[in-house]
């Protein structure tokens, strides 16, 4: 399903002439600030409350204070701004209105779900705000060629792709299986694109994928569909869609009885869906990038001391969010230090050059376009109430479209 209708209304919403002119204004004053220097960089990070425990925005402060304990980005200290904010096009664009409005904000890092952060990022785009999406996958999100969105992770495409060369890989190892695949998805754009992705990508290497009824965020029809997965009884049922209801729906489906192995979309990666589905989440893949196998070890041998401190604060779990929260302020505090300005246009420009930029996480390497250079994801499994690297993840390199 395509998704610029939604970006068409919120375009032609940013058309009325007094958003135009307000904007226009909040945009100039961001770079006169910039230039002429105010006394501190705002940096604002719009994270669901809902997802707390996923503690990315616990990462976010520490390196806050890691930043400003060093002495601030180019000797002025950095004000972060949290906001609280639905994971919806209608809270996006609420709260990315009410933060354009400050002509001291260079930078957004969050709005998790796509269908959010397309409708925020016309909104940063047109005030002159960097916008860091973490975790939204639509490929569209980039395809506008906007100056002032920075992607670190890979899209739907190669995504798809990643499960495509593990489920080919299932396929030499086990002939006569894994010829019977499902897919379940809620009605959101994120669900329905990634089905669709799917759905077209392994019709090309000859596989059907039987779509099942589509879930509801509560998980109400659950058992509709655990009958008809009991009836087909499928290899692997991939299930994809917005959060609380996809780990919701996993849940339960577990509950009723549903067969087989699941393949999950990226918004089920993070301690969220551990803590609504529990143990029923034991033995759900997920996409996961960089490579969870090897993302701290440049990290530690580089910077010892703060390798320490992000272990106090975050334990022994190399996969986990609060390492990524405090990756995409680094991210943004490296891309102000390399501009040697707070002009958010240049601070964009300059990530966007970085090659093999080092963070906790891994090495990122970004596209001029702000896309991160991937030609895939990695693919970790729920073991012991904690997602840890796919052992039998494929090898051969893949290539999202």
């Amino acid at each position: 399903m395509r998704v610029a209708p939604p970006l068409l209304a919120l375009l032609l919403l940013l058309g009325c002439a007094a958003c135009e002119n307000r904007l226009t204004a909040a945009h100039n004053a961001r770079i006169e600030r910039a230039m002429g220097g105010p006394d501190y960089v705002t940096l604002a990070v719009v994270w669901p409350a809902a997802k707390a425990d996923d503690r990315f925005v616990d990462g976010a402060r520490l390196a806050v204070e890691t930043i400003n304990r060093e002495g601030g980005l180019n000797g002025r200290p950095v004000r972060l701004v949290v906001r609280d904010a639905a994971d919806t096009p209608q809270e996006a664009e609420t709260v990315a209105r009410d933060l354009v409005e400050d002509p001291t904000l260079v930078g957004v890092i969050g709005h998790p779900s796509s269908e959010a952060a397309l409708t925020a990022c016309v909104v940063y785009e047109h005030a002159g705000v960097l916008f860091i999406a973490p975790e939204a996958t639509a490929p569209v999100l980039t395809e506008s060629r906007f100056d002032y969105i920075v992607r670190p992770t890979p899209n739907d495409a190669i995504i798809a792709d990643t499960y495509v060369a593990y489920i080919k890989k299932r396929r030499a190892e086990n002939p006569t299986g894994w010829d019977e695949l499902a897919i379940t998805s809620d009605l959101s754009l994120d669900g329905m694109r990634m089905s669709g992705l799917l759905r077209d990508k392994l019709a090309a290497i000859g596989l059907r994928l039987t779509l099942i009824h589509a879930y509801l965020p509560n998980g109400g029809n659950v058992v509709d569909i655990a009958g008809e997965l009991a009836a087909l009884r499928p290899d692997a049922t991939f299930l994809v869609g917005t959060m609380p209801g996809a780990a919701i729906t996993l849940a339960r489906l577990r509950d009723a009885g549903a067969p087989g192995l699941f393949l999950g979309g990226e918004q089920l990666n993070g301690p969220y869906t551990i803590d609504l589905a529990g143990k029923r989440a034991e033995g759900l893949i997920v996409p996961d990038y960089p490579d969870p196998a090897q993302n701290r070890h440049a990290y530690e041998h580089n910077h010892p001391e703060k390798a320490m401190a992000l272990e106090k604060a975050f334990g022994d779990d190399v996969t986990g969010w609060g390492t990524h929260g405090y990756d995409m302020v680094i991210l943004f505090a490296d891309g102000v230090k390399a501009a040697g300005t707070t002009v958010p246009r240049a601070v964009a420009a300059a990530i966007r050059h970085f090659d093999r930029w080092q963070g906790v996480t891994g090495a990122y390497t970004f596209t001029r376009r702000g896309d991160i250079v991937a030609d895939r994801a990695y693919l970790s499994v729920v073991k012991n109430g904690r997602f840890v690297p796919l052992e039998s993840e494929p090898k051969e390199p893949i290539k999202g479209e």
